[in-house]
């Protein structure tokens, strides 16, 4: 799975030209999927840009971040709820959760 990238060859005037429509380039490193793979040369590229306005930060530290958030709100006795479209990421929060669970820091913790 993944977000996909369209790759449109086509004649204009004689020459071979393409046009690229791109779909979530998102981070180069990832739990689930391998890598980005990229194109070769266009003329027009389309990009998508949800989040083309910020630098990631790297990977390792931003599940630092989630869990240190799962933990301290189980601490305080509330809940996280976690709205997700994407299939990707889901699958990600869904692998980290189990990471924990397994580590003995979801103590009667219910993942729904």
């Amino acid at each position: 799975m993944g977000a996909a990238f369209i790759e449109i060859d086509y004649q204009d005037e004689g020459m071979q030209k393409r046009v690229v429509f791109s779909g979530d380039i998102g981070n180069t490193v990832r739990i689930v999927l391998d890598g980005l793979a990229y194109g070769t040369k266009t003329n027009v590229l389309f990009v998508e840009s949800t989040y083309g306005d910020r630098v990631h930060r790297n990977l390792d530290e931003s599940i630092a971040e989630f869990r240190e958030a799962i933990i301290e709100t189980i601490k305080r006795g509330g809940n996280v709820m976690i709205p997700s479209f994407a299939l990707e990421r889901t699958q990600e929060i869904l692998i980290l959760l189990k990471q924990m669970f397994e580590e003995g820091l979801l103590e009667g913790c219910k993942v729904f």
